[in-house]
């Protein structure tokens, strides 16, 4: 809907609705009921601009850490993954904040997500007790994403 310059008032290519119970006009309608301040935005063929915007400011904060600490920062969808004392001091937030605010002149609101570390099941062990097929595979909580993940790029080729 972001890239969209028409209302897309029928279904795009290759979105497959069929795990979900709705038709595309619901899903359609229910985006723009959630987003209403979105609603001058959708449907402009605006979205790679605001991809490059955004990759931008998230090269600011890569760039800020590599330049200032030598410290890599991965970003990965909408989120960086970095050494996590970065987190726990703030730095990497206020990185986020700073190349924001430069761009738009304007504060943002972040998440209280941030620095937010998910348990795993390998939390107790050491890297040296991890057999090489726990290593390549990740903890077996995250056994389902790969499953889909591995049968999504087995499905596109």
């Amino acid at each position: 809907m972001m890239q969209a310059s028409t209302p897309l008032l029928g279904k795009p290519d290759g979105i497959d609705l069929s795990e979900v119970d709705f038709d595309w006009a619901t899903l359609r309608q229910r985006v723009l009921d959630a987003h209403p301040s979105l609603a001058d935005v959708f449907f402009q063929g605006h979205g790679n601009h605001l991809q490059f915007i955004d990759s931008c400011i998230a090269e600011k904060v890569m760039l800020q850490f590599v330049k200032s600490d030598d410290e890599p920062v991965l970003p990965v969808h909408d989120s960086f993954i970095m050494h996590f004392a970065f987190g726990d001091m703030g730095e990497l937030e206020e990185a986020m904040r700073r190349a924001f605010y430069d761009h738009f002149k304007k504060d943002i609101k972040v998440s209280e997500e941030i620095g937010i570390m998910l348990p795993s099941t390998f939390d107790d062990k050491e890297f040296e007790d991890l057999t090489i097929e726990e290593i390549a595979d990740g903890p077996p909580e995250y056994g389902e994403w790969n499953k889909r993940n591995f049968h999504m790029r087995s499905k596109n080729g």
